[in-house]
């Protein structure tokens, strides 16, 4: 099993099963210490912790896949809610699955999506990045959460060339969340500076 790791109300961890290829995610609640402190989480293999919740189990998602890769994982700020990203062919393009802690689905309209994710503050929408036919990050796009958000995606932006999209870690009235930002790529083989770049990496 993995260290836990504390966000919000919650410590996530995931358990691995011998015999199973995939890992299982998990959550349980903070206990906190006479004085307020919180108390750290010890699980044991195959003893639940008190109020665990089995999140995702990866294994029932491998089922009958040639290929399967759960990449990242991000609780809303609530707690409500978990999105995480599912890749089923190894294109490391993904689809970003909104679930409750119970596992129902809640949406899974944002699809060939990069790397990079942030809730907003009130959990009710998030941040994605969008990707090119290269497979480089090239848009910071906002959606609503559910599937009565299909279609209603806002692009924040659309990297110029020469430059490349990503997401900066900031901390917002006691929650950590994500700012889009952006870097100049590097050109292949071309030693112009990045102050004074030349036509081909503008």
């Amino acid at each position: 099993m993995t260290v836990p790791i504390r966000e919000g109300e919650f410590w996530y961890f995931r358990r691995f099963a011998e015999g199973q290829s995939y890992a299982t995610h998990h959550r349980a609640p903070v206990e906190r210490d006479e004085a307020g402190a919180p108390v750290p989480l010890v699980p044991q293999p195959g003893v639940p912790a008190r109020g665990e919740e089995l999140l995702v189990d990866e294994n029932e998602w491998a089922r009958g896949q040639e290929f399967f890769r759960l990449a990242d994982m991000y609780p809303s700020p609530d707690g409500r809610l978990i999105a995480w990203a599912r890749d089923t062919s190894g294109d490391e393009r993904y689809t970003w699955v909104v679930q409750e802690a119970s596992g129902r689905i809640i949406d899974e309209a944002v699809v060939d999506a990069g790397y990079g994710f942030a809730w907003a503050d009130d959990s009710a929408s998030f941040i994605y990045m969008g990707v090119d036919d290269a497979w480089r990050a090239c848009d910071d796009v906002v959606a609503p959460r559910g599937h009565a958000a299909r279609g209603r995606r806002a692009a924040v932006g659309r990297a110029g060339r020469g430059f490349r999209d990503g997401l900066a870690p900031r901390v917002s009235r006691g929650t950590s969340s994500f700012m889009p930002h952006r870097r100049r790529r590097a050109a292949r083989g071309c030693g112009c500076p990045p102050t004074r770049p030349c036509a081909r990496c503008r």
